[in-house]
């Protein structure tokens, strides 16, 4: 089991994107503490829908470039997404991510749809949604456990954060290699410090591994 953690570099009004400083520090801060979690890559990537679109594309062309070789069984892969929500003071594990883009601002690119599908087939509407299939609840309750103010949430917001979600967790039923995917909203360094972040990130890649190693032991 790897993780893969994306950030966001700035947009908007917004200059010093939280999501970039976590994702360039997270690696130091697991080190240091000596962590269990493997993090197979850190990414910081633009507020743009096109360019999150390549970027997924281009892990699961990755991925796909592996099958038939002659090796151990494909290893798990999991989608860490961060993303900033200025009006939050707490955490929120996104549960789900919906088929509409409608942005309220340009992303990056100048880019402004409204009411555009992201998977665009007869069998996906605008009011369709695709959800982790991590154990959400059993993660949260070990956060929670751990003195953090974190939320499950059903709203990602139709900005660039619920496109890469929604990309991403269109890739779950992937036959190249077993890839799962969780967008987490943060707050604003203002209302919870840098360093009580980064712990906050490092306590949820291993919630997530404890929780995955736990569902893989067979039952007695």
């Amino acid at each position: 089991m790897g993780f893969v953690v994306t950030g966001f570099s700035r947009f908007s009004d917004v200059v010093d994107n939280p999501t970039e400083w976590i994702t360039q520090n997270l690696g130091r801060y697991l080190s240091d503490r000596r962590s269990t979690a493997k993090v197979d890559g850190y990414k910081v990537l633009r507020v743009s829908a096109k360019s999150t679109r390549h970027w997924i594309q281009e892990q699961l062309g990755r991925d796909c470039s592996q099958v038939g070789v002659a090796s151990a069984p494909a290893e798990r892969v999991i989608m860490i997404h961060l993303g900033l929500n200025v009006t939050t003071r707490h955490f929120d594990l996104e549960r789900m991510a919906y088929n509409c883009a409608d942005f309220r601002c340009p992303d990056e690119d100048g880019w402004e749809p409204k009411e555009k599908l992201i998977e665009d087939n007869h069998a996906r509407t605008i009011g369709s949604s695709r959800q982790t299939t991590l154990p959400l609840d059993n993660v949260a309750a070990r956060l929670k456990g751990r003195g953090h103010p974190v939320h499950v949430s059903t709203d990602p917001g139709r900005f660039v954060c619920n496109w890469i979600y929604y990309c991403s967790l269109m890739e779950q039923d992937s036959p190249a290699k077993p890839w799962q995917s969780l967008f987490l909203h943060v707050p604003s360094f203002k209302y919870i410090s840098a360093e009580d972040q980064l712990k906050f990130v490092a306590d949820l890649l291993e919630d997530i591994q404890a929780e995955v190693e736990r569902e893989a032991v067979p039952a007695l």
